[in-house]
């Protein structure tokens, strides 16, 4: 049984990184999230997160608690339950439309609700009999120096894979020749240039000079978002998986590229896509078109992290990228449970939901 929600919070949350952390788009030490908690008439609670990315989706914190602050004046008064996660979304696109963001907050809080009062984990709920994961850890971009420090760091944390932010085309030849020929082979590179190659030239460049290194895994969004048929021209130039995450806004995006068949694989982030749901079908979607997936992240804390690690665990993704939670070195709010990590394992929580618990 659903029973009618009594209350609903939303708090803005400091979170602070363990050191800057730079991509192509821009460098930041610490971010503000924040956090959605709703409450029904027996006290059984479901959380969620919004995680602002003004570089990718154009919000911020400050104008995702203004469109939750306005759902809500709508929510209260509709009587809703734990279930009534479509008619959430439904009041949302009807009066505040927009960020994304603040509308994966709100779904993920009410989905969350619903799969404890169902007793259900979310990634049982969503159909996955696997609870571990693996994913990469990214090093930051910085000076060729730094970025091999940092690489050897994580490796010798044990982690197989990492992700390498590349896009800084003055000195990306440097920062490959010192990460490739330090780094055992056995570590795979996943590289991710954040639109920072700007022309097909210079991309196709990079790309050649990838080439040379076995344990290159897959290039990651070389071009920005609208080069199309640009990222044509580099898929079919190379045998190297090419990956479009901030071209792939929604589904609608997913549908284009594919059309264009302009990727090998595309990366599901929940705060671009805005929906746990549509967000599980993108990736559904994207594999029967015969794409590969990566499910991937913003600077999230564990909240979100959980719930988009339960979607990578129920479409049994081909790649992983969750590893925010390992790079934050603080959050201003107490938190328990979600997901958990033991190297690059990641395990999903036993527990309903989540899994987690929010001191707001």
């Amino acid at each position: 049984m659903s029973y009618p929600i009594s209350e609903i919070k939303v708090k803005k949350v400091k979170v602070k990184l363990r050191k800057v952390f730079r991509t192509a788009l821009g460098g930041r030490e610490q971010e503000d999230v924040v956090y959605i908690c709703v409450v029904d008439k027996r006290g059984n609670v479901g959380y969620g997160e919004s995680s602002p990315s003004r570089a990718v989706v154009g919000s911020s914190a400050s104008a995702i608690v203004d469109a939750l602050e306005l759902f809500l004046e709508y929510a209260i008064r509709s009587e809703l339950t734990g279930l009534d996660v479509e008619k959430a979304k439904r009041i949302f696109n009807t009066y505040v439309k927009s960020p994304k963001d603040a509308l994966a907050g709100i779904e993920m809080a009410f989905v969350d609700l619903s799969c404890r009062e169902l007793g259900l984990p979310l990634w049982r709920f969503l159909g996955s009999e696997k609870r571990e994961l693996i994913t990469d850890i990214t090093v930051s971009l910085s000076d060729p120096d730094d970025m091999l420090r940092e690489a050897r760091e994580y490796i010798s944390r044990g982690f197989r894979i990492l992700k390498v932010k590349l896009g800084d085309p003055e000195r990306d030849s440097e920062r490959i020749r010192t990460l490739f020929e330090n780094v055992p082979s056995n570590v795979k590179i996943r590289i991710d240039s954040n639109q920072g190659w700007r022309d097909l030239k210079t991309a196709q460049r990079f790309v050649r000079m990838l080439e040379r290194y076995d344990n290159v895994e897959l290039i990651e969004q070389p071009l920005p978002r609208w080069m199309i048929r640009e990222h044509r021209s580099i898929k079919y130039s190379t045998s190297i998986p090419v990956i479009m995450d901030e071209t792939i806004m929604s589904v609608r995006d997913l549908v284009t590229a594919w059309s264009h068949d302009a990727c090998d694989g595309i990366n599901m982030k929940l705060m671009k896509f805005g929906d746990i749901f549509e967000g599980y079908g993108a990736c559904k979607l994207a594999r029967e078109l015969g794409l590969k997936v990566m499910v991937g992240c913003m600077l999230e804390t564990k909240v979100a992290i959980t719930a988009a690690a339960c979607i990578a665990a129920a479409c049994d993704v081909d790649y992983v990228d969750l590893d925010s939670p390992l790079l934050i070195e603080s959050v201003d709010v107490r938190a328990e449970g979600g997901v958990t990590y033991e190297g690059d394992r990641m395990i999903l929580p036993g527990e309903p939901g989540l899994g987690v618990k929010l001191e707001l």
